[in-house]
């Protein structure tokens, strides 16, 4: 999922270039405008279960992730955005 389809949105918000609409930039403008609120739903809750899931490796050595709130009932808690 990272390294697909949403770094390819990621790259088109993050990374424009001034070179003008090359291929490669043209496909990033896609990926972007093709960006539909299901896709960033599903990006959103793939970053927050990989965070977890890293963190519950790392057992004792990793850190507390009380802020790291996953959405309840398709939506994030009100206490995710203090």
């Amino acid at each position: 999922m990272f390294l697909g389809e949403a770094r390819e949105i990621r790259d088109g918000l993050v990374h424009q270039s001034p070179k003008g609409l090359a291929r490669k930039e043209l496909s990033k403008i896609t990926a972007m405008l093709g960006l539909r609120l299901d896709d960033a739903t599903r990006i959103v809750d793939t970053a927050v279960g990989l965070v977890q899931e890293v963190n519950a490796v790392l057992a004792g050595h990793g850190m507390e992730l009380g802020w790291l709130m996953p959405r309840r009932g398709g939506v994030f808690p009100e206490d995710a955005f203090l």
